[in-house]
């Protein structure tokens, strides 16, 4: 049976309750990834993805120049003055190394996430996503049987 610890991505990005939006949406994009769980002190106390940032700028009701995503005239765009903690989801969706990924794919389902922590108590240990399960899913990673009994 596959397990998280087979598919799982252990070098994990992450960010931290006071970055600016724009920090975080530059992360995210250096390393092409769609979200990160958020640290602090070493402890995790949030996950952070793109659909954070959608939320957050479907919210903004003023379409001024200073809104965009390029600073104009030395003036403050608010992705600066917005930080992680402000629109971080924090209840996190981990499971440990040892879990089917059959169960965190029907958890991703069921929850509409895209990821989960892999976690061992406190320790973040890899992140999974949609993305590493259907890569599973393709190179024909799943065995299943079925027994018939008659």
């Amino acid at each position: 049976m596959l397990r998280l610890r087979d598919i799982m991505t252990r070098d994990v990005i992450s960010a931290t309750p006071d970055m600016t939006i724009r920090d975080a949406m530059a992360l995210l994009s250096e390393r092409h990834v769609s979200g990160a769980p958020v640290v602090d002190g070493g402890k995790i106390v949030g996950i952070f993805s793109a659909t954070d940032i959608l939320a957050l700028l479907a919210d903004l009701n003023d379409t001024t120049p200073s809104l965009t995503f390029r600073r104009r005239r030395g003036r403050t765009a608010p992705l600066e003055d917005v930080t992680v903690d402000e629109v971080m989801t924090r209840k996190v969706q981990s499971l440990p190394p040892d879990c089917s990924v059959d169960e965190a794919a029907a958890l991703m389902g069921k929850k509409q996430i895209h990821r989960v922590l892999v976690m061992l108590g406190d320790a973040l240990l890899g992140i999974v996503t949609t993305s590493d399960v259907a890569k599973a899913v393709a190179e024909h990673r799943f065995r299943s049987r079925t027994y018939v009994f008659g």
